[in-house]
């Protein structure tokens, strides 16, 4: 049914002669939005202020717009090979042949956080999928994403996702037999 209207959005914005067709693409807009505003759920979850600091990219006017260092990169790919590994910034850092001080400057520049930070947000999101997927105790798929404690992954995937592992759980959705 918002096909049409998208596909004449896309029309009217490809020349980028926005003024003059500002009120079609409103309307198209709107349109839409009346359309899927329905299916539209706020989660139940509410961030904490220090979660939507966490969760917001670093403003432009505070972070310095320069290409990245290629340390950055590899350190960020270190750490995405091997997630359940118990990376400490020292080893990290001679991976890519930094400090370790020096490396954390780069990387928070480049990615807005520390390594580890950036780790324990990488094992959050890994926790996520086996949690919806699986029915593995929280402290086995927390191994599994390299937390050797249960409350250590339990801290921090309520720190990252507003929510208990259990409580994520319990709010998958249900899928009927046919």
């Amino acid at each position: 049914m918002v096909v049409p209207w998208i596909d004449e959005m896309v029309a009217l914005s490809v020349e980028r002669r926005f003024r003059e067709r500002f009120n079609r693409l409103q309307a198209l807009w709107f349109a839409v939005m009346d359309v899927l505003g329905p299916f539209i759920r706020v989660s139940p979850a509410r961030l904490t202020p220090l979660q939507r600091a966490r969760a917001r990219p670093v403003p432009p006017r505070s972070r310095r717009l320069a290409p990245l260092r290629p340390e950055a990169p590899l350190a960020r790919e270190a750490l995405h090979e091997n997630v359940a590994y118990r990376w400490t910034l020292h080893e990290l850092s001679e991976r890519v042949r930094l400090s370790p001080q020096q490396l954390t400057r780069v990387f928070v520049d480049a990615f807005g956080k520390t390594p580890i930070a950036y780790l324990t947000m990488l094992r959050v999101q890994e926790m996520a999928r086996p949690l919806r997927e699986s029915d593995l105790s929280v402290a086995a798929v927390g191994r599994c994403v390299g937390w050797s404690s249960r409350s250590r992954a339990t801290e921090a995937f309520i720190e990252h996702v507003g929510l208990s592992p259990s409580r994520y759980r319990s709010m998958r959705p249900v899928v009927a037999d046919r």
